[in-house]
């Protein structure tokens, strides 16, 4: 780090508060922190509940992406500790030793704290319909704006607007001097690859950058993925959460393997990277992707879609609230827009606006869209699942797989091969819907979900006796939960009750089967 004002950055660093957590217990933050902490769009955060719809499964999942975020800045703190304390003598140049360690904490710390600050209503359930929405042609305004970034840079909508959110933080930050500004920049710069005024230069070096961004961004052993599995499972009530984080971080250090620098864990720790494997395996299984949330999920699409149909007349009733700037309903959710509605008027664009939105438009429904209106807020099952558990729709398909003679071992083979053969699954789900309406008398909506391992994602690298080996490699059972996690999950739904329910998976099973040959 360049010698700049110590004082300047000692004050940004004095400790500021605390807050009291379930998970972690104490999390403390300084001047800076405290200060984005406070800030509007920030604050938005509580507002918008970290698991969407599941807590019409699990009522005391509405904890909200502000606690997450708050528990990935204290786990990416501890892992900065434990990355100082087992740097090796080449990281020790690197990372060098206080104040600038100080600073390498400070900005794992940050850009942890500011990673979900993008995160639309009800989280990942109006990005999917937005981005959906954008394909299909049916989503207009501003919102497009952030889509485009994310496709040229390969992010997910949330991302981008993240990416965004964190540039107009930067331009906040600049009025109060050019440390705050730098560290918010960094965060941009690990998080997004981006900068706007090059201020994180003054404090920062690219290795520094590198090395943050390895953990922020790295496969299950991230700072996001330890803390929303344990805070997760401990307001679902779940028993899949009971990781030991402090134990977890303990031992993590960083070796520059071919010029990059790595995160490496000793192989004492393989146990506890197994039970984090197991947690986030089960979560998705049994809660994340539990039948009556996609369900929910899908019936709000319907609705949101319904806004987006009706927007000139739904508009009207909220000009009072939002004023006429907002031209499109896609203006809402744009990135810009969202920051500026946040500190010039105090309008957060969370849950509750959403919430406010759907229930404007529902005074302009119909009898037919009511009830995706009721799915979404009276909890009623307007949609009918063909199967709850897997364990069906495999032993449908084994069946008839047996009848037609063919060489797919099992119903999560076939879908591996479409999943393929179909990068984009909205395209999919359209085939298999066209496909299925020729054959059936009953209105079905099918829900692919991508798998739960990614095979884009790099594995982690444990360090065993010197030797650097990827983590499948010595541990079979974090091999056996990746080969499990690798098929989409397929889900199918009636609106109506259809007669037959089984006969209606086996069609399901030949349309998948047609479309995959």
């Amino acid at each position: 780090m360049r010698s700049k004002s110590r004082q300047e950055i000692t004050d940004w660093l004095r400790y500021k508060t605390f807050i009291k957590d379930p998970i972690h217990g104490v999390i403390y933050l300084n001047n800076l922190e405290a200060r984005i902490v406070d800030s509007p769009v920030f604050l938005r955060l509580h507002g918008i509940k970290q698991l969407g719809f599941t807590y019409l499964v699990y009522p005391q999942a509405k904890h909200s992406r502000f606690e997450h975020s708050l528990g990935s800045m204290h786990t990416a703190g501890l892992i900065a500790d434990s990355l100082v304390k087992n740097a090796d003598e080449e990281l020790v140049e690197i990372i060098g030793r206080e104040p600038d360690s100080l600073m390498l904490k400070e900005l794992f710390r940050v850009a942890a704290l500011l990673h979900d600050i993008g995160h639309l209503p009800y989280s990942h359930a109006t990005e999917a319909v937005l981005t959906k929405g954008i394909k299909e042609g049916w989503v207009s305004g501003r919102v497009i704006e952030d889509y485009e970034y994310a496709v040229a840079r390969n992010l997910s909508l949330h991302e981008a607007i993240t990416c965004n959110l964190i540039k107009l933080l930067v331009n906040k930050m600049k009025k109060l001097g050019k440390f705050p500004a730098g560290v918010v920049e960094a965060s941009l710069k690990v998080l997004c690859d981006d900068e706007v005024y090059g201020y994180w230069r003054d404090f920062f070096t690219e290795d520094l950058i590198s090395i943050v961004r390895s953990v922020i961004s790295g496969r299950i052993t991230d700072i996001d993925k330890i803390d929303y599995l344990v805070r997760d499972a401990y307001n679902t009530g779940a028993k899949f959460g009971l990781i030991d984080i402090e134990r977890l971080v303990s031992s993590i250090k960083a070796k520059r393997i071919n010029n990059k620098v790595k995160i490496l864990i000793p192989a004492k720790l393989l146990s506890n990277v197994e039970d984090l494997y197991y947690a986030r395996y089960m979560m998705f299984k049994y809660v994340y992707l539990h039948h009556r949330v996609i369900a929910t999920e899908a019936c709000y699409e319907k609705t949101l879609k319904f806004v987006f149909d009706n927007w000139s007349t739904v508009k009207k009733s909220l000009t009072p609230i939002l004023g006429r700037t907002v031209t499109e309903a896609g203006d809402l959710f744009f990135s810009k827009k969202i920051f500026d509605y946040a500190f010039t008027k105090g309008i957060l664009l969370d849950d509750s606006l959403v919430e406010y939105l759907l229930k404007t438009a529902y005074r302009f429904s119909g009898p037919n869209e009511k009830e995706w209106f009721d799915a979404v807020f009276l909890r009623r099952k307007t949609l009918k699942p063909l199967f709850k558990r897997e364990a069906t729709f495999h032993i449908v398909f084994s069946r008839i797989a047996e009848q037609k003679g063919l060489l797919y071992r099992d119903s999560a083979e076939l879908l591996k091969d479409l999943y393929r053969m179909y990068e984009d699954v909205e395209l999919l789900e359209k085939r298999i819907s066209e496909e299925l309406s020729k054959s059936l008398d009953c209105e079905l909506i099918v829900k692919i979900i991508p798998p739960i391992s990614s095979l884009k994602e790099e594995l982690p690298l444990v360090d065993v006796d010197g030797f650097t080996v990827s983590i499948d490699k010595i541990s079979p059972f974090i091999s056996a939960i990746e080969k499990a996690g690798e098929a989409p999950t397929i889900f199918a739904y009636a609106r109506r009750d259809c007669r037959d329910s089984i006969k209606a998976i086996e069609h399901l099973v030949n349309v998948l089967i047609k479309l995959s040959s």
